[in-house]
């Protein structure tokens, strides 16, 4: 409980600097500045219309939710590579970050990671045909074939923990 309590208290001391990064997604200049301004991600709403704004939106959700994955760390060293993750998905291993992690942090992970979201997910079609497991290539296809032509709200999972690469949305 110790650790528990620990993590969650510094997730949320450091959740503005997680979720900024998204910033960087906005499509308006008056939604970016109000998101480098903003205290919480509770206060985009106030700068940015989230009809205009769902790329930046999703990716403060999963910014979010990978967090909260986090606090469920039971030593610093976990919770640290797994801050390193939620930061940087593709610059930490996936071995590294089992090996550190209980596996209630890589159980969390494994449901969400990584989600990035796709601005056009049909220009990926043809890399279902990359994948060596079939299920992973049935579902590649299936969801981009469902999600045609659609900008926003799909994601692509470029690297799961158990190695499987499929599309979701």
């Amino acid at each position: 409980q110790f650790w528990k309590c620990i993590n969650e208290t510094q997730t949320k001391a450091v959740d503005s600097k997680t979720w900024k990064s998204c910033c960087n997604h906005a499509a308006t200049d008056s939604c970016h500045s109000g998101c480098e301004l903003a205290e919480a991600a509770s206060e985009l709403v106030e700068h940015c219309r989230q009809s205009d704004e769902m790329y930046l939106f999703d990716c403060v959700e999963i910014k979010q939710e990978r967090e909260e994955c986090c606090g469920l760390a039971r030593k610093p060293e976990c919770h640290n590579m797994c801050r390193r993750w939620v930061m940087s998905p593709m610059q930490v291993s996936k071995s590294l970050l089992a090996n550190t992690c209980n596996s209630p942090v890589i159980n969390c992970l494994s449901t969400l990671i990584p989600r990035v979201p796709l601005r056009q997910p049909h220009k990926y079609l043809h890399c279902c045909e990359h994948s060596n497991v079939p299920s992973c290539k049935d579902a590649c296809r299936s969801s981009n074939t469902v999600l045609w032509g659609r900008e926003r709200g799909n994601f692509i999972v470029p690297g799961r923990i158990d190695g499987t690469t499929t599309t979701q949305s």
